[in-house]
């Protein structure tokens, strides 16, 4: 040990693990007492503390930060605050257009009423009592009346997928829309998309899953707006209260994402061959800017849904 001293360094924790799950745990209660328009609020090892993200200009707010100033937690400003993800027009004037097209992680979806369209991004092509389905966020559901079924909108073309029928919005946010006609959209158990840093097309197949159970692991999403882009995880401890409900058991990534990303397909790099193959580790729910917030993968297995793989051959 004493050979690699001079290549150490270390920082002195003033909050112990019981004394940060505890000040998390009340800031949490405490935040429920308040009509707070959107926060993110984590727990981040690199900084010691319990971190709340959440505009600080909106008025609703300026009372919650005075009375959680006793925790003293770090209070960071949300920028371009994009809720939960969703990207909407006013009126629609998309024309369904009966082409055949590929659905990959990152793709765009769309849904409309006759007043607006929501866009979203695919995740994962899932299974459920030999049907077919594909995974995004929960929430891109919530604007649109019910029957609301989903397109995959491509070069302008739209090709019909189904329903998004079974969706929660509340403790998890997942939405699984049903793909009802084979021939219009062929689903890919593959990630495709341009590369936000160097415009690249890059193209990885699905090969496995990964839970993540530390800070510090590199992830990537793919999503329809901001593409390919890629960060560290920073709380795996980590609640969303919105409108919609306060999600539990979500983490948070430090990566580039926008409206219109919600439902990114978030991976990492497979260890037996990183060049070509990725294992599904969530789907983007919320965030703004770089601050990013991840469901886990695992939450669709609890409610029965299979994630569809492209197996790696292995050689002796």
């Amino acid at each position: 040990m004493k050979q690699f001293q001079n290549f150490l360094n270390f920082k002195f924790a003033n909050n112990s693990l019981a004394q940060l799950n505890s000040t998390f745990n009340q800031i949490i209660r405490l935040s429920q007492k308040f009509s707070l328009t959107y926060k993110i609020i984590s727990i981040e090892p690199e900084v010691n503390n319990v971190v709340i993200y959440l505009d600080v200009k909106d008025d609703q707010n300026k009372e919650f930060i005075d009375s959680v100033n006793f925790f003293k937690p770090i209070i960071t400003p949300l920028t371009n605050v994009g809720k939960e993800n969703i990207k909407f027009n006013s009126t629609s004037l998309i024309k369904k257009r009966q082409i055949h097209s590929n659905l990959y992680g990152g793709s765009k979806l769309v849904s409309f009423s006759r007043t607006r369209t929501i866009a979203c991004s695919a995740g994962f092509w899932m299974k459920k009592n030999n049907k077919d389905f594909v995974l995004s966020a929960g929430h891109c559901i919530s604007l649109i009346p019910p029957p609301a079924f989903f397109y995959l909108e491509d070069l302008d073309n739209l090709h019909e997928i189904g329903p998004m029928d079974d969706f929660s919005i509340e403790q998890t946010d997942m939405g699984f829309i049903e793909k009802l006609d084979t021939s219009l959209v062929q689903l890919r158990q593959m990630i495709q998309n341009i590369d936000h840093e160097t415009s690249e097309l890059l193209s990885y197949f699905i090969a496995g899953n990964s839970k993540i159970t530390s800070t510090g692991i590199h992830l990537c999403k793919s999503g329809h707006v901001t593409g390919i882009t890629c960060g560290k995880v920073t709380s795996i401890n980590t609640v969303t209260l919105t409108v919609t409900g306060t999600k539990r058991g979500v983490f948070r990534v430090e990566m580039k994402n926008t409206d219109g990303d919600s439902g990114s397909s978030v991976y990492r790099y497979n260890i037996f061959n990183p060049s070509k193959f990725v294992d599904a580790v969530g789907i983007l729910i919320s965030g703004s800017d770089t601050v990013g917030v991840v469901d886990p993968i695992h939450k669709a297995f609890d409610l029965g849904y299979s994630l569809l793989l492209k197996f790696i051959k292995k050689y002796k």
